[in-house]
């Protein structure tokens, strides 16, 4: 049996194929499990860091038009953080934030300082590991906003030393 999910969620990345790694990876296999069961939207960015700041002009301009007709809107990863009071502006859905690792615990000069702002004024800040969850408390992100749901692996079509004997 199929289940359903009734909400419609937009799921924003900025870290999407043609991209390799593990977050656009997952950002990948997450909207395509997502559309099984649900109604989604994805708004990616599958250029890099090279066309980050388009993709965000792209992200805000979606969001004045569209921003009232999701349920949930996912950001996934804690970089995209700064978009939260943007869509606290134009919408009423709830926002969830993804944090990966990385994204919490940057270095950049001013980083640490205006994250963690952000990631507060978050509703639910979904941490891939029990690490990630650490370091959130660590920037006062309140307990009650944090879960852990650990990234998984799939081993369809994963050959691991296939000649090994």
């Amino acid at each position: 049996m199929n289940k359903t999910v009734e909400m419609k969620l937009l799921f924003i990345t900025r870290a999407y194929p043609p991209l390799v790694g593990g977050m656009q990876k997952f950002a990948s296999e997450f909207y395509k499990n997502y559309q099984k069961i649900g109604d989604i939207d994805l708004l990616a960015n599958p250029g890099g860091n090279k066309t980050l700041g388009l993709f965000l002009f792209k992200v805000i301009i979606h969001l004045i038009f569209n921003a009232r007709k999701y349920d949930v809107i996912n950001l996934y990863d804690a970089v995209l953080s700064p978009l939260v009071p943007i869509i606290r502006l134009l919408s009423r859905a709830k926002i969830s934030l993804t944090v990966n690792g990385l994204d919490i615990v940057y270095s950049r000069f001013g980083y640490q300082k205006i994250m963690p702002y952000f990631l507060k004024q978050a509703d639910k800040v979904i941490c891939i590991s029990e690490y990630t969850l650490m370091q959130c408390k660590l920037r006062q992100i309140p307990q009650d906003k944090l879960s852990v749901i650990p990234i998984g692996i799939t081993f369809d079509g994963l050959e691991i030393y296939p000649d090994y004997k």
